[in-house]
């Protein structure tokens, strides 16, 4: 099990998901599979946690000082003469 508890995590419910397209060669994909299962994880989930611990090892910024992205802005609406 790895050492990253809940709490460490963003919880769904703070913040949304980005989504990451990446393709990476068979070997690889089977070895965070069985990871991945070995976790009882998914492979997002896996991947999640194989970044923070490796971010964590090297001293790279964690989510909790990271800046929060600023949602985006919706266009003011044109006021019309009444």
């Amino acid at each position: 099990m790895s050492k990253f508890s809940q709490e460490q995590h963003v919880s769904r419910g703070q913040t949304k998901t980005a989504t990451l397209t990446l393709r990476v060669d068979p070997q690889i994909k089977s070895m965070l599979t069985a990871a991945a299962e070995a976790d009882r994880r998914s492979l997002s989930n896996m991947l999640e946690v194989i970044v923070l611990e490796y971010c964590e090892q090297h001293g790279i910024a964690s989510i909790k000082s990271l800046p929060r992205a600023k949602p985006p802005v919706a266009p003011r609406k044109k006021r019309v003469p009444a």
